[in-house]
């Protein structure tokens, strides 16, 4: 019982967990850059700020979707177990 909530807890805290190299790897640009610019070693482009706010945006419509999937899945869980 409960394994369709554990899965989505899982997926959900792997998505929220995001380092930002992986950020910079899904904005298309190298690790190095974005280290450069998170210590101010190099001065953060438009283009580059433009690439990371599309990454975040995407990245917050797929979490909103699993936190819409695991409260309806915990509620259904609850609503099993009160059976």
């Amino acid at each position: 019982m409960g394994r369709r909530l554990n899965k989505l807890m899982v997926r959900a805290l792997d998505e929220a967990a995001v380092s930002a190299m992986q950020l910079a790897e899904e904005a298309g640009y190298d690790r190095s850059t974005f280290a450069k610019y998170r210590s101010g070693e190099r001065e953060v482009t438009p283009d580059a700020a433009e690439a990371l706010a599309e990454v975040l945006r995407r990245r917050g419509k797929r979490l909103a979707e699993l936190a819409e999937q695991l409260e309806k899945e915990a509620r259904a869980e609850r609503e099993r177990r009160r059976q």
